[in-house]
């Protein structure tokens, strides 16, 4: 009785696992092992190729090197040598220009002899003939001379006569003179009274033209001033509004400028971030190049392009700040002349005043 209520046992359609079944895990995980032992073999390969190419790139830059310095030995050898050449032959020029300009005295000193012996032997001819010619002129010399001397004796005794008469006649003239200059004092006493009464006069009558004259021109000075000075002020007042504009201008593109450099600042700082984190990328790909498989030249390159952003980045910084330099240099003078053309206003303002108070006066 009891039996029949006990439960009956379900049968199942899952068989027991065969001892077969064990064989697929273990094959995984052998081909695990193998591609792990793969992986890290090849990792070291890469890394056996990756210095050796290093070290024949070192190689090679050293040959480079030493090829270089060979050449410029070579280089400088040759200037040297090039040198001496160009020594050598100035010298020989110098010595054929030294030798040439002897040559040149020897042949003057050859010319002057020549002419020297030329002339002696025209003179020595000359002369004796020139002996005979000269006593027939110093003959005839001698007549005329006397004749002239006869002459001049003549001459002597007419201007004697001449001389004594024109003494009496000098005496008779002095007399004349006296008279002459005593009637001539008079009138000079009567003239220099009546020329003192006219200079006064004329003295008085040219400090009333002198006065008004002044006047006249003072009156014309300060209009023309007061043209002058309106002119200046208008011209000063346009150039004045010109510069405002030109600093208004040149702050505007100072700010610029500004917020230029700190967009290249923020660049420059986000350029430095990335290259701080592709070398932290860097060191971890090399730690874990079995896992990742990235070559490290890619990343040196890209490092190297960062870089290179990162100096042009700095030459624009450094250029921006030589023109924000420059523009504060222009500001500064600007300014400057804004106040030395205020001066001037107030300075021809003042002049306008006492001109008016003087033409008020």
């Amino acid at each position: 009785m009891n039996d029949s209520f006990r439960p009956k046992p379900t049968q199942t359609a899952s068989k027991k696992p065969s001892p077969l079944d064990n064989t697929k895990p273990v094959a995984n995980r052998r081909d695990f092992k193998t591609t792990s032992a793969n992986a890290s073999s090849t990792a070291y390969a890469l890394s056996q190729k990756n210095r050796s190419i290093e070290s024949e790139l070192r190689q090679r830059v050293r040959d480079l090197e030493s090829e270089i310095r060979s050449q410029e030995l070579k280089v400088r050898q040759l200037t040297q040598d090039h040198q001496h050449q160009q020594q050598a032959l100035e010298r020989s020029l110098e010595q054929a220009q030294n030798t040439q300009k002897q040559l040149g005295g020897s042949l003057t000193m050859a010319r002057w002899i020549g002419s020297i012996l030329f002339f002696g032997l025209c003179g020595a001819s000359v002369f004796s003939y020139a002996t005979m010619q000269s006593e027939q002129d110093l003959d005839r010399q001698l007549s005329t001379t006397k004749a002239q001397v006869m002459q001049f004796e003549s001459e002597m005794n007419t201007t004697k006569m001449q001389l004594a008469s024109s003494r009496e006649d000098l005496g008779d003239l002095r007399i004349q003179l006296q008279q002459a200059q005593s009637e001539t004092s008079q009138i000079q006493a009567a003239l220099s009274s009546a020329h003192s009464k006219v200079s006064t006069l004329n003295q008085e009558l040219s400090a009333k033209a002198q006065a008004l004259s002044s006047l006249e021109a003072k009156n014309a000075q300060v209009s023309e001033a007061n043209q002058a000075a309106s002119t200046q002020v208008q011209t000063l007042e346009t150039e004045k509004a010109d510069l405002v504009a030109s600093l208004e201008a040149a702050n505007a593109e100072a700010s610029a400028l500004t917020a230029q450099l700190e967009s290249t600042r923020a660049q420059e700082e986000l350029l430095r971030s990335q290259i701080q984190s592709t070398e932290i990328a860097l060191g971890e790909a090399q730690q874990q190049l079995a896992d990742k498989g990235k070559s490290v030249a890619e990343l040196e390159t890209a490092v190297s392009d960062k870089k290179v952003e990162i100096q042009a980045l700095e030459e624009q910084n450094t250029f921006l700040k030589n023109d924000l330099k420059s523009n504060q240099s222009m500001l500064d003078q600007q300014e400057r002349a804004l106040e030395d053309k205020d001066r001037v206003i107030r300075d021809l303002k003042a002049q306008i005043r006492a001109l008016e108070n003087q033409t008020a006066q």
